[in-house]
């Protein structure tokens, strides 16, 4: 439980950031300290993850486990760009973008407080 402590830590930690980073927009030098914490604390949770794998999945299924989350995080870094692009063409604020996109984080980070050990991926 400490790691997923750790991890839920990290996610509100970068969700923070994600939000002061939002409105800082036109002050480079505060917005490259936030941006700093930011990629910190979002680059902490993921490594955490990594390291949580091994208490979620069981051996025969944690490649498979760790390759399917890993696939949805890439599939996931391609179209929040594209969803990023639809919001600012709505002439939506930066601020705003930013509050559009952190709430998923702390979901996810409530989400991964709840997981169990997953004894098989199939059936």
């Amino acid at each position: 439980r400490g790691l997923q402590n750790l991890i839920a830590t990290y996610m509100l930690a970068t969700a923070i950031a994600m939000a002061i980073f939002g409105n800082l927009t036109s002050n480079f030098v505060p917005a490259l300290i936030v941006a700093l914490f930011m990629g910190f604390f979002l680059f902490g949770s993921i490594i955490c993850l990594y390291a949580l794998s091994p208490s979620v999945f069981t051996s025969a299924n944690r490649a498979t486990g760790t390759g399917v989350a890993i696939g949805v995080g890439r599939v996931s870094a391609v179209l929040a760009p594209l969803g990023a692009g639809m919001v600012l063409d709505k002439n939506l604020s930066i601020p705003t973008l930013y509050v559009i996109f952190y709430p998923p984080l702390l979901l996810f980070m409530i989400a991964q407080k709840r997981v169990k050990k997953i004894e098989s991926l199939v059936g």
